[in-house]
């Protein structure tokens, strides 16, 4: 039996944490949607926004961690780029909170302890920060698989 090539391997590593990222953030989003009055709560506790927004917040943002969770499992071009920002957004939220010395559950995946992944402000940002990690790899995995099909970072062939 053949060794299968390395751009093969590549793409293999590219399509399965990035199927189960594109996962987690509709996850996130589709507990937030469950129960978008706690989470208005939550996004209020923060004080960021204006009162008057705080509801539409609320709902925006698991819109658009739907939106790029979708993006990630379909491969759809600055997916991974918005999902790197979202956590970028996400962690300095969680360490403004930490700043004010808020005692805030972030909601991240649930609400008041009930959540899958609960335990505070500094467990969500040490995950955000190992999903924004796996943004990266993800990132170098899908250049060198590129590189080595020959195509150009924009996804087109070389010479083409």
């Amino acid at each position: 039996m053949t060794p299968a090539p390395p751009s093969r391997l590549l793409a293999s590593s590219y399509h399965t944490p990035r199927w189960l990222l594109g996962a987690a953030f509709v996850s996130a989003a589709a507990m937030k949607m469950a129960h978008p009055r706690d989470f208005a709560e939550v996004v209020g506790d923060y004080g960021i926004v204006f009162d008057e927004t705080v509801f539409a917040t609320a709902i925006a943002i698991p819109l658009v961690e739907a939106a790029v969770g979708i993006g990630l499992v379909l491969d759809v071009r600055g997916s991974l780029a918005a999902a790197a920002a979202l956590l970028i957004l996400f962690m300095a939220v969680l360490g403004y909170g930490i700043r004010l010395g808020l005692e805030i559950d972030c909601a991240c995946f649930g609400f008041a302890g009930r959540g899958v992944l609960s335990g505070g402000a500094g467990a969500a940002i040490g995950r955000d920060a190992a999903l924004l990690a796996l943004c990266a790899a993800l990132a170098w995995i899908r250049r060198r698989v590129r590189r080595t099909d020959g195509r150009t970072d924009d996804g087109n062939h070389r010479g083409h």
